[in-house]
């Protein structure tokens, strides 16, 4: 005979989603401190980002906001309104990496662009797909 053992259990969904959470902040923890560190060195390149950032994170927030509503429409049952907000949220998608792509060429053009800043297309074009502001939103609510 077996004994049972009556255990609180994880679901495996909610715990990738920390464990997801979790390297995001330690790796920003690591830029940010590789940023402050190496600002001290005293070689650090200053330039002005392009305005067109200013618009693109005023996009990503606004995005935020959109299936964050769409979200809280669809567990009310307004599903005209939920998925009038999730069509909304795609296409700010959409406008945030066709304004990623137009500010950083507009930062190649300036010539201010050294190599290592370069490198760093990929980084951000990596957070696009890794941002977290809506994750706890769908996680496993059980």
């Amino acid at each position: 005979m077996t004994p049972e053992f009556n255990r609180n259990k994880i679901q495996p969904h909610k715990l990738a989603l920390w464990v997801a959470i979790g390297s995001i902040i330690m790796m920003f923890g690591a830029f940010t401190s590789a940023y402050v560190v190496r600002r001290a060195a005293g070689n650090w390149l200053e330039f002005k980002l392009p305005d067109i950032f200013l618009l693109n994170t005023a996009v990503i927030v606004l995005s935020s906001i959109t299936i964050h509503l769409s979200y809280r429409a669809f567990l009310s049952g307004a599903e005209k309104r939920y998925k009038a907000l999730l069509v909304a949220t795609f296409l700010l998608g959409i406008a945030f990496v066709i304004l990623q792509y137009l500010g950083w060429q507009a930062m190649t053009r300036s010539a201010q662009l050294s190599r290592s800043i370069r490198r760093v297309r990929l980084f951000m074009s990596f957070r696009v797909c890794m941002r977290p502001t809506c994750w706890a939103d769908w996680a496993p609510l059980s």
